[in-house]
């Protein structure tokens, strides 16, 4: 399995710097546990932030250090035809449901009906009590709510397919929505689909409908 949609260089740096917030982090390492490719490209960064530290102690960073770095990995992708391939261990949980063994250690509380064929359970993250970490059930074929958000979206397919616009998302790709993007993605036709997902800041969903589902979920 092929992994195409994968978080930004500039969120993967934050997640080998340490910097993300807990909810995002979290996110971000089952993405990278299950995907060759960024994987690969954090242990990238993780060593050049070592040897910086190592070599040049109390020196201010060049302004196009970053730039320079990604310029570096990109040659690297090309020249070695790499994509990311899916290589997740999963566990089963006692409700049937099979998540990475990423999530294993965390817990979460039962699903929860939000609306026809939509059933959502959030993740208790022991560092960030707030933090906005959730798993989604969508049926086939059934649209999520209209919704933006105070911040960036991160949202990772385990199963199924999730389609955005002219993105596809199927098991091991990634979505980063930015905080300006208003977005209603659709479950694929082929089954059910599930999802983690965190919100950095709070979600925007208009309507009767859209303030009972935030005020069910706490988001």
């Amino acid at each position: 399995m092929t992994i195409n949609h994968h978080p930004s260089d500039e969120t993967l740096l934050g997640y080998a710097a340490g910097t993300l917030p807990a909810g995002t982090r979290l996110v971000i390492s089952v993405h990278v546990q299950g995907c060759s490719r960024c994987a690969r490209d954090v242990g990238r960064f993780e060593a050049i932030g070592g040897q910086v530290l190592t070599e040049a102690p109390g020196t201010e960073l060049s302004q196009d250090l970053l730039g320079r770095t990604l310029a570096s990995l990109d040659r690297d992708d090309r020249s070695s035809g790499a994509r990311g391939k899916a290589v997740f261990e999963a566990v089963r949980r006692p409700d049937g449901i099979i998540l990475p063994r990423a999530l294993s250690a965390y817990e979460t509380i039962p699903w929860r009906w939000i609306s026809p064929g939509i059933h959502l359970s959030r993740v208790k993250v022991q560092e960030d009590p707030d933090a906005n970490v959730i798993l989604l059930r969508v049926g086939a074929n059934r649209l999520l709510p209209e919704h933006g958000h105070t911040g960036t979206e991160f949202t990772q397919v385990l199963t199924g397919s999730l389609i955005d616009g002219s993105k596809r998302l199927m098991p091991g790709d990634i979505m980063e929505a930015s905080a300006d993007l208003e977005h209603q993605p659709v479950a694929g036709p082929e089954g059910e689909c599930i999802c983690l997902a965190v919100v950095e800041g709070k979600l925007r969903i208009g309507g009767l409908i859209g303030r009972t589902v935030l005020s069910l979920v706490g988001l």
